[in-house]
């Protein structure tokens, strides 16, 4: 290692940009206050890197082929504990490598090596290369080849810019996919050498046949060899549809050479996902089949989701009920929610025939399942609740009641932090410091910083949104039950004088504008969507100036509050009319277009509007109109003094 610029120079720089992440003296560590003060030696005393072997070992154990890819994905408090440590070792390992760097430290190099070869990459690995390592391009030390090469592979990993990865290897080596190449590499880099080979390059089917034959080398049952078979599959899955027998073959080897569940479901659910590709009959049977063998139910939502939307596109009401029954002793509480209500609805209607000679017993155990799933989909809880007549009393306990699988372990410190930064007003800061330790603070001291953020909002300093989330995020880590005034602070009711207002003048019901705002905007009244749908309630240019050309306003800016909710309630208003007062089918044209819902409905007229939702074509609709369906009811009960039954009954009238 050489040290081409003055040391005073790079220590300048890298106080500065330490002090730029370092935004409030009291997150600072000893070792961080240590290296502004240029005590570099001291920092190495206070946060002692181990042994190489076992600073590799910490690395590789904390990617997701290690230790936490075994924590389940209901457990979000362990998860988030898990995503924490690995952000905190990294932004301390990086300190460490700045002081060394300064001290010409003789391990420099080989913790510089192992910390980009073996640990998961984050953002501090891009800053120590783009600030420690070069200055505006131009390099400050000379490292060796094959460390540059190294840290500018996985930075392009880290960004997805997977044809450049790829560029890269074949400049290193033209044989990246031989078992010579691939042979010792740590699993982490074997990850990103292999993603970068099947996302990067175009010779998919030659790539796959290698990667093959690449893992017949590799011991059986070993990381790599399961590793090489799955990216294998998936080289050949994207090739072209001939080789999608050989993809299939490929992912069951990769199945069969692994011991640990997370990786056996991991490869699984490309095979399922491959098998749709062939036809629903075919993923159906594979589901059946494969299904008792899976070991973390959420991992498959999304594949149920769209294995039950080609299901019922297509009508197969009977395939879809019994698709139910086989899979409820195996679905997480989500995919039980939504195929028991869709089921019970579809026997409700006759569409789908029950072998059972008791029709309503297995109508009501269908309800009652969707229901009972504790982390099911609110939408499709509280539409079961609906049709079991449940009062809004059970319902609104049921929710504030918390069984969860963690509890809260409070950090005094972090705690202490978060009192500090609202003593000193420093809203920015506490916000950010609980979001990334919400399951370490008490419910009490979260609500308390929403309190604060909601009342600290004004004209020119919007916090709602922030206030919103931390709200959403304390009741959810809540592990103790909550009371429904507490629970309510998730429903806020953010701009009450102008929803009344404009609710009141278009004779619209407050709680569906209140479920419209904040479905859409999460109350931020400055947001700007992709398709540049600006405000509150998320007008295009196009449709704001339609609704004040019909008002006869001349001026107006959809950033104000004011303005935004009083065009967009008169645009709703107007959809609902025209859409013969369905409510449903007003909030569907509000996110898809009327056009196309007129469509969508005269192709599927003898649906009820619920079971009508589930075949809207595009997924971004149907997820709006539950979300408003949720909302609204919510709001309803909560502030207006209607039962969820009664907001659900009126929204899906007709």
């Amino acid at each position: 290692m050489v040290l081409q610029k003055k040391t005073i120079i790079i220590s300048s720089i890298l106080t500065f940009l330490l002090l730029v992440s370092c935004s409030s003296r009291t997150t600072l560590t000893k070792a961080e206050i240590a290296y502004q003060k240029g005590h570099y030696r001291k920092v190495l005393e206070l946060t002692p890197l181990p042994e190489i072997a076992e600073f590799k070992e910490w690395g590789l154990a904390h990617t997701l082929l290690g230790s936490n890819a075994r924590i389940p994905k209901n457990n979000i408090a362990q998860l988030a504990d898990e995503k924490q440590e690995i952000n905190i070792k990294n932004k301390e390992i990086e300190l460490v490598l700045r002081a060394m760097l300064l001290l010409d430290n003789s391990f420099f190099e080989q913790y510089l090596l192992a910390w980009y070869e073996y640990y998961p990459m984050s953002q501090y690995h891009v800053d120590f290369a783009t600030h420690a390592l070069t200055s505006n391009g131009t390099n400050l030390v000379v490292i060796p080849a094959n460390i540059s090469s190294l840290i500018d592979f996985r930075i392009s990993c880290y960004k997805r810019n997977w044809e450049d990865a790829y560029s890269k290897l074949t400049t290193e080596s033209k044989d990246i996919t031989t078992i010579d190449y691939l042979k010792n590499k740590p699993l982490t880099l074997l990850v990103d050498i292999l993603k970068a080979i099947t996302y990067g390059s175009d010779q998919k089917e030659k790539n796959g046949d290698n990667l093959s034959k690449a893992a017949s080398f590799f011991p059986a049952n070993s990381t790599e060899r399961f590793l090489c078979h799955l990216y294998s599959g998936k080289l050949y899955d994207k090739a072209n549809s001939k080789n999608r027998t050989k993809a299939l073959e490929e992912f069951e080897y990769a199945m069969k050479n692994t011991s640990k569940p997370n990786l056996y479901d991991y490869a699984l659910w490309y095979y399922l996902t491959t098998t749709k590709k062939n036809s629903t009959r075919s993923a159906l049977n594979t589901t059946l089949e494969f299904a008792s063998s899976w070991n973390d139910s959420l991992y498959f939502d999304d594949f149920l989701d769209e294995l039950g939307e080609s299901m019922l596109a297509t009508r197969a009401w009977d395939t879809y009920y019994s698709t139910y029954k086989f899979l409820m002793p195996y679905a997480s509480d989500y995919s039980k929610s939504k195929y028991a209500y869709i089921a019970g609805r579809l026997l409700q209607e006759n569409l789908a025939d029950n072998s059972e000679t008791n029709t309503p017993k297995a109508i009501k155990t269908a309800f009652k399942t969707a229901w009972e799933a504790p982390d099911g989909k609110l939408y499709y809880r509280l539409m079961a609740a609906n049709k079991l007549k449940m009062s809004t009393t059970e319902i609104i306990q049921n929710l504030t009641e918390k069984d969860k699988d963690w509890t809260i372990e409070k950090d005094s410190k972090t705690q202490k932090n978060i009192k500090i930064f609202l003593a000193e007003h420093d809203y920015q800061n506490a916000y950010t410091t609980y979001i990334a330790n919400k399951f370490h603070v008490s419910t009490e001291l979260a609500l308390e910083l929403g309190d604060e953020l909601a009342n600290t909002t004004s004209k020119d300093l919007n916090w709602y949104p922030e206030a919103l989330r931390t709200y959403v995020a304390a009741i959810y880590a809540a592990d103790e039950p909550v009371t429904k005034e507490q629970f309510a602070k998730i429903y806020p009711q953010y701009y009450s004088t102008f929803v009344h207002e404009y609710s009141t003048k278009y004779n619209f019901p407050e709680y569906y504008m209140y479920a419209l705002i904040r479905s859409e905007s999460f109350f931020n009244a400055k947001v700007v969507s992709y398709a540049n749908a600006v405000g509150l309630t998320q007008l295009m240019a196009g449709t704001a100036a339609d609704m004040a050309r019909k008002l006869k306003i001349s001026e107006y800016d959809t950033t104000k509050p004011d303005d935004n909710i009083l065009l967009g309630t008169h645009y709703i208003q107007e959809l609902y009319t025209r859409l013969d007062d369905s409510y449903i089918q007003a909030f569907f044209s509000y996110n898809g277009g009327i056009t196309r819902v007129r469509r969508w409905r005269k192709e599927n007229p003898d649906l009820p509007l619920d079971l009508f939702l589930e075949v809207v074509p595009i997924a971004q609709t149907r997820e709006y109109g539950r979300k408003i369906a949720t909302a609204a009811a919510m709001y309803g009960t909560l502030y207006y003094g209607k039962s969820t039954n009664e907001v659900l009954n009126e929204i899906f009238e007709k």
